[in-house]
């Protein structure tokens, strides 16, 4: 199982390595969506999992990047961090199957035991 987090805020993809790494979780990690779709497309056949910030930076929006990415594979996972209100975008959301919605702060175990639970 590989895991793709696109995050514009380094702190937080700091962290997600760490984690990850401890918990033997293999990784990829883009600080911006351009990144994000450029490893998706290279790694498609490997990555399972989606984690990525709803305000993501770069040229795609964070929505963008999961309509690519489901086009590529339905079956991804995704989980959309905030730390705003998915209110504006909840219709958008709600099209696309597997995806849930992590509200910040948030446990990082917490949220990789989920994410470890759907690719079981």
């Amino acid at each position: 199982m590989v895991v793709l987090v696109v995050d514009d805020d380094e702190k937080v993809l700091d962290l997600f390595q760490r984690f990850m790494a401890m918990r033997k979780i293999s990784g990829l990690f883009a600080s911006n969506s351009n990144l994000g779709i450029e490893l998706f497309d290279e790694k498609k056949d490997t990555i399972k999992t989606l984690i990525i910030d709803l305000t993501i930076d770069g040229s795609y929006t964070s929505i963008n990047c999961i309509d690519h990415m489901k086009k590529v594979n339905p079956d991804l996972s995704v989980f959309v961090i905030t730390g705003g209100l998915f209110d504006k975008y909840f219709d958008d959301l709600n099209r696309f199957t597997k995806v849930v919605k992590v509200q910040k702060p948030f446990l990082f175990n917490e949220l990789l035991d989920d994410v470890e639970k759907l690719e079981m």
